[in-house]
């Protein structure tokens, strides 16, 4: 008996996949030492009960016990097979998974990536339950359809003609719960997003009094996910429902027809019970599949969408490059928005060396976020060229940042965790000495002190609640971290005291004397003297770009020779 037409699609290379071969080769000794229990039962009614020998019936019963641990030991095997590749195929993916869904939020965009993690943790589950396993029983189903031939060809006639109805209702049923399922998935999907949105925007919402509005606009797309899932388990409900009741029809069917051939002569009472017995366990898995329907249709979908993403955003340079230490510039740049086609910014050009520091000014929707997101990678470029040391990031690991580059976004808000762990970027192997550095080239040592559990407080659920000056000062201290390279800080001032500023300023002056680049956006012309260029924003575009002391005259309207007081 071959599998249904549409079954596992691309769950079928988890059929093939190393450690499936164990499975089927295991699930085969189970499916011959099941018929332990069918042909005792011939052998105590057809030769022990008419010999009334209990020599037989002792020597029967030690073979049968024999053969069922063995059957006991298998199972147990196989049982453990199916979970720890379950668990291997999380461990293969989990890590890629979070990478590739963190990847398409900052990309602001929906796709398949968005809920990879969900989809890892959706096949995880189904590759450790029983429905995984019946798929390595169906190729077995010959066994039990020759066995029940040799009793006699009409009942082998009846399994199979059995069978082939059972996985016709299981290709129906596939068919007609397909659409279903995809749209419960595409439902709970788009769901999730508003309610994680809802959870990410508490305070907003429950400060402009919107929670009843956005309960009812998330229940509207639950609502969808509802009815796919509703719709789905009514179809897969009726036809388990007709599969159970035919199995159980044709059980009944068998033991007739057996009873018929018993009168006949042409079989013994004992071989009734048995072809009864093996046509129930040879239905017993395509039952088992259907049951499970609904968990392999997720399944399925969600290693559809897996496919999409994985490796897909692995990126390596051509070469081993060395850590940046010269230059960074941007050769006509232009940004927009991830999955957006208008430009945010166009046309901007600068040069900076090693110890410089850039200020990038203009008035707000000038689009100074904008290209502070694009200079650390967060953004892809949309036109335009961006080099460090003379290597277009393209060439550069798509992770650059994490050793080389350092970003504080405007809002810093953070993972749940302690304070070094967050400042350490969660990095494993982090050192206390790296962590009190950056702590303290932020000014943010004595602040951190002052925590309840200095830096071993947890933020986030659980543990405390930062202000806005305190996630400005930890976030500074993140970006910081390792003396990056490059360092990327979005109004960097916008929450700070004049504590603050100051630590901010001397942090700046310390990676400018270190031959760092410092880049940063800001109205702030206090925290401007501090840069030795700057690039001005009006309108999405470039409208200069040079030493700060030229822009500031040419902005000014004032001679290049004049100086600030």
């Amino acid at each position: 008996m071959s599998l249904p037409a549409r079954l596992p699609m691309t769950l079928v290379p988890q059929l093939t996949a190393p450690g499936a071969g164990s499975l089927l080769w295991l699930s085969s000794v189970i499916g011959v030492l099941f018929l332990t229990g069918p042909i005792f039962m011939m052998q105590v009614y057809d030769r022990v009960l008419s010999s009334g020998s209990a020599a037989t019936l002792v020597g029967l019963t030690l073979i049968m016990a024999l053969a069922y641990l063995g059957y006991g030991v298998f199972d147990a095997v196989r049982a453990q097979i199916s979970a720890v590749r379950a668990e291997e195929f999380a461990a293969a993916h989990d890590g890629a998974a979070f990478a590739a869904s963190v990847e398409a939020a900052a990309a602001g965009v929906a796709d398949a990536r968005t809920q990879a993690p969900e989809d890892v943790e959706t096949v995880r589950q189904f590759l450790g339950a029983p429905g995984y396993v019946a798929l390595f029983d169906l190729p077995t189903l010959p066994i039990y359809f020759v066995a029940v031939a040799l009793l006699h060809p009409l009942l082998g006639f009846t399994v199979l003609v059995a069978g082939a109805l059972l996985a016709g209702l299981a290709v129906l049923n596939e068919r007609f719960s397909r659409d279903s399922a995809m749209r419960g998935q595409a439902g709970l999907a788009a769901s999730g997003r508003v309610l994680f949105g809802a959870r990410r925007e508490a305070e907003s919402l429950k400060g402009n009094g919107m929670i009843a509005d956005a309960a009812a606009y998330w229940r509207g797309k639950f609502a969808e996910a509802r009815r796919g899932q509703f719709d789905g388990a009514r179809t897969s409900n009726l036809f388990g429902s007709i599969t159970k009741t035919l199995r159980l029809a044709i059980q009944s069917g068998v033991l007739a027809i057996g009873a018929w051939l018993c009168l006949r002569g042409e079989l013994s009472a004992g071989a009734i019970i048995a072809a009864s017995v093996v046509f129930s366990r040879a239905l017993s898995p395509i039952e088992q599949v259907l049951t499970s329907w609904r968990q392999m249709l997720r399944a399925r979908e969600a290693m559809n969408r897996i496919a999409l993403w994985n490796g897909k955003d692995a990126k390596a340079a051509a070469f081993d490059l060395p850590a940046p230490r010269a230059s960074l510039e941007a050769k006509s740049l232009a940004v927009c928005a991830p999955g957006q086609r208008t430009l945010l910014v166009r046309d901007v050009n600068f040069s900076l060396k090693a110890g410089d520091v850039l200020a990038i000014v203009g008035a707000s929707g000038a689009g100074k976020s904008s290209l502070a997101r694009t200079l650390i990678g967060a953004w892809p470029a949309a036109g335009g060229a961006l080099e460090l040391d003379g290597a277009d990031l393209k060439q550069w690991p798509a992770d650059w940042a994490g050793q080389h580059g350092g970003y504080l976004p405007q809002n810093s808000d953070f993972i749940e965790g302690s304070v070094a762990a967050i400042i350490s970027r969660y990095h494993s192997d982090a050192s206390e000495r790296a962590i009190l550095s950056a702590a303290r080239a932020a000014g943010a040592h004595e602040l951190i002190l002052a925590l309840p559990d200095g830096y071993a407080t947890h933020i986030g659920p659980g543990g405390i609640q930062l202000s806005g000056g305190q996630r400005q000062r930890i976030g500074l201290a993140r970006a910081l971290y390792g003396n990056p390279f490059v360092a990327v800080l979005d109004e960097p001032a916008a929450h700070l005291d004049r504590a603050g500023e100051a630590a901010l300023a001397q942090a700046i002056e310390q990676r400018r004397a270190g031959g760092r680049i410092t880049i940063f956006t800001s109205h702030d012309q206090r925290l401007i003297r501090y840069a030795t260029h700057i690039v001005a924003l009006d309108g999405g575009k470039m409208i200069i770009s040079g030493p700060r002391q030229a822009v500031l005259d040419r902005l000014s309207g004032r001679p290049a020779e004049t100086t600030l007081p």
